[in-house]
């Protein structure tokens, strides 16, 4: 996801989303950084509280915006570790998927597990006209059947399930 930025119009500088504190700017899961002439910057992927910092040429940077941009969710990719995949799935780039690619299967049964800590679940996928239906399990059980991914028209990163106030413990 990005959000709008009114940049600073400097080329030599450079925006980055950061937890407040931040005096390190580096490329990972908890950062984002963009052009200082750039329009919009991406939203850290891990969940928390993020500030807007200007980091000129010489890697001085502003103090953090008062402004706050809140990441609810932490994302996993479909290649993250812990993701487990049973049966035959394809791999294919695309700019648009969750760090530029997205693994997909026709094959019905197929499907992936992934274990998480946490009291909120979403799963974004795709939805687009070859797209059929998913079934969600949590803990064993199934928590949803059915869920239509049928578009007329492709969209990526659309929030197909979501359960919230889950009880806390592993999943």
């Amino acid at each position: 996801m990005t959000i709008p930025v009114c940049s600073p119009g400097d080329g030599t500088k450079t925006l980055w989303l950061a937890p407040v504190g931040t005096t390190t700017f580096a490329a990972g899961p908890t950062t984002a950084s963009a052009s200082g002439v750039s329009a919009t910057i991406s939203v850290p992927q891990t969940a928390g509280d993020h500030h807007l910092y200007v980091v000129n040429a010489q890697g001085n940077a502003s103090a953090a915006s008062n402004s706050i941009v809140r990441q609810r969710w932490n994302h996993v990719d479909d290649r993250a570790a812990g993701v487990t995949c049973s049966g035959t799935w394809s791999n294919r780039t695309d700019a648009k998927g969750m760090n530029g690619s997205e693994r997909f299967t026709s094959t019905a049964g197929n499907h992936t597990e992934y274990a998480f800590t946490g009291s909120d679940v979403r799963y974004l996928g795709m939805a687009q006209p070859n797209m059929g239906k998913v079934d969600v399990y949590l803990d064993g059980a199934l928590a949803q059947a059915g869920i239509d991914a049928y578009a007329a028209t492709v969209t990526k990163r659309v929030p197909l399930f979501e359960k919230t106030d889950l009880a806390a413990g592993p999943t």
